[in-house]
């Protein structure tokens, strides 16, 4: 910072209008001219910053995929185990349509057959028995992703393509099981087997992940990982909501349906016909690595020369493997060497320790996560009575809350307070914690809501884990490294399935918010791992790497500006002094 004329002036390394050279000019005969200096009242003022914020926005290419994605995911969870309940108890138990449609809101009083339980507990097992078809398969691609995705330019967008015309055929196999209510419920298990072949779940969101940290500059990847998690934080609510109104809305056919299934799988297949074409057209991962290095690079040292050899050094790793065919490339055994390698070889400052520990807080995190996913369902019904209705609308709530948090919040501590990765994910942890040890304890519906704000950060502590991970390992190394983050998070789901199921199942009629408060208990490892990363490890120097510049200041000194090229501007007061990048400061 400095003064001119009695004014604070402050300097941006941004475009347009700003104290770096374009591309393609060189530091004497680009465009700047005495008037590269932005005065304080300029940068602050609303349409710079509305400027600034949309040059962000613009180059969130995935986010909105994923919010897509959320939104179907969750849309058609409940729908899906609705319609396994209901087959059940209209044809495995054979009981009247009466029965099965106010099964849900039954007290234990109300319940004059004696069932609920019982359907309940096999609608758990339903869960199970999809979690293990769609996690095996998820596993063994997991191992060949990773390598992949560094290997292959697009082999992001392939995945991305191939997880929307899974999920549009898993929907029509979907309306087909509604059509013929009457067949047993096994039969939606088949609609799970094209989401098989595409990777799954964890396919989707290793291309995501991989994606964002591929394009995005260090500096920049914790605000816009915040900025994936508000899609999916928004996408969760959104769908949740649609869903059970959706659902509890006259049925699309009349053979016997006790709910409007069709009408969620309708909505679902055209949002992902949506997304795929979002996908074809405007995920580039070539033009948003130029982009992103172009619009937020981390400072003003570089001239001309040294970004394109940073961009090139990028893509040249994808060039390297050009002569070979991408399925070549995808089925190779050495791709599960080159992970496994990746993560196991000795390195400095601790940090295969520090992998390590982060994928056991991961599994954590997610049996965390996937476990009440699970069960949670079944509990309102059990426990507060809800129907799908006031499940989605409960759901809705609290995810939105969420979002909300997620928005407001998480991008202050970030950007305000400037906390670490580290201390992000100590703070979702904890909050994490709050929430389901609440709702295991008070065993009302007020319990629910009451976990609601306590656990409203909970997010921030997946944001903390995954950008703590892209700064310990090299660019070269990310899509290895979150490949094998994948197969633990495809593995996690089957570990959860077996476990929760089973200990909801066997303390649904005597304590059935003990699952809940084993969801909390998990918690406590992750904690313990983060807090011995925060205190006893240091980030490891990646100066060396294309993705990490060993130097991030513009000095200014002696009455010159220097970008490499001294440019004098008149009237700079300030013996010396080091102007950081102040981008981030204005979104």
């Amino acid at each position: 910072m400095s003064r001119i004329n009695n004014r604070e002036v402050k300097t941006y390394s941004t475009f347009p209008n700003t104290t770096c050279p374009t591309p393609g000019t060189s530091a004497s005969t680009s465009t700047m001219t005495p008037t590269i200096t932005i005065t304080k009242s300029q940068s602050s003022g609303i349409s710079y910053k509305l400027k600034r914020f949309w040059d962000f926005v613009s180059l969130l290419t995935v986010e909105p995929y994923l919010l897509a994605f959320m939104f179907v995911y969750t849309m058609k969870g409940v729908p899906t185990t609705q319609l396994a309940q209901d087959k059940i108890c209209r044809f495995v138990y054979n009981l009247p349509a009466n029965y099965c449609s106010a099964l849900p809101t039954m007290t234990d009083k109300d319940d004059y057959l004696h069932k609920k339980s019982e359907i309940l507990s096999e609608g758990t097992s339903f869960t199970l028995y999809s979690v293990v078809i769609l996690t095996i398969p998820s596993v063994i691609a997991s191992l060949f992703i990773g390598s992949w995705t560094d290997k292959y330019l697009n082999a992001k967008k392939v995945l991305l393509i191939g997880g929307a015309l899974a999920a549009i055929c898993e929907c029509s196999l979907l309306i087909i099981n509604d059509y013929c209510f009457e067949i047993s419920y096994y039969y939606i298990l088949l609609s799970m087997v094209p989401n098989v072949f595409s990777g799954s779940l964890l396919a989707i969101l290793c291309a995501i992940w991989s994606y964002i940290a591929s394009t995005t500059p260090p500096h920049m990847r914790a605000i816009r990982m915040t900025f994936a998690e508000i899609a999916m934080a928004l996408g969760t609510p959104l769908g949740t909501y649609l869903g059970g109104i959706v659902l509890n809305t006259t049925p699309m056919f009349s053979n016997g349906q006790l709910h409007n299934y069709s009408g969620v799988y309708a909505i679902a297949g055209v949002t992902y016909v949506l997304a795929l074409c979002w996908t074809i057209f405007m995920v580039n991962e070539k033009r948003d690595i130029r982009l992103w290095e172009q619009r937020f690079r981390n400072s003003c040292d570089d001239n001309d020369v040294e970004f394109e050899t940073r961009v090139e050094n990028k893509i040249k790793r994808y060039d390297d493997y050009r002569h070979i065919h991408p399925i070549k490339l995808l089925v190779n055994i050495k791709n599960v060497k080159e992970m496994w390698s990746t993560c196991a070889k000795p390195r400095a400052n601790l940090v295969r320790i520090q992998i390590w520990l982060l994928f056991l807080s991961v599994s954590c995190y997610m049996l965390s996560h996937v476990g009440p996913i699970i069960f949670l369902f079944q509990f309102t019904q059990k426990v507060y009575s809800w129907n799908s209705q006031m499940y989605s609308n409960g759901s809705a709530i609290s995810s939105f809350t969420i979002a909300l948090a997620t928005i407001i919040i998480a991008p202050v501590l970030i950007r305000v307070f400037k906390l670490k990765d580290t201390t992000l994910s100590l703070i979702g942890l904890l909050s994490y914690f709050a929430q389901n040890l609440i709702r295991g304890v008070v065993l009302t519906s007020n319990g629910f809501y009451y976990s609601i704000l306590p656990g409203c950060l909970g997010s921030v502590g997946g944001i903390g884990i995954k950008s703590h991970f892209s700064k310990i390992v090299t660019p070269q190394e990310i899509g290895k490294v979150f490949s094998c983050l994948a197969t633990i998070e495809a593995i996690t789901p089957l570990i959860a399935a077996g476990i929760f199921t089973t200990l909801f199942n066997a303390t649904i009629n005597t304590n059935p918010g003990l699952a809940l408060i084993v969801v909390a208990g998990l918690l406590v490892i992750p904690f313990t791992a983060m807090i011995w990363i925060h205190f006893c490890t240091k980030l490891p120097d990646l100066s060396g790497s294309s993705d990490h510049p060993s130097n991030d200041s513009t000095i200014v000194d002696d009455n010159k500006f220097s970008v490499n090229n001294s440019i004098n501007v008149s009237n700079l007061n300030d013996n010396s002094c080091v102007v950081k990048d102040n981008t981030l400061n204005q979104l």
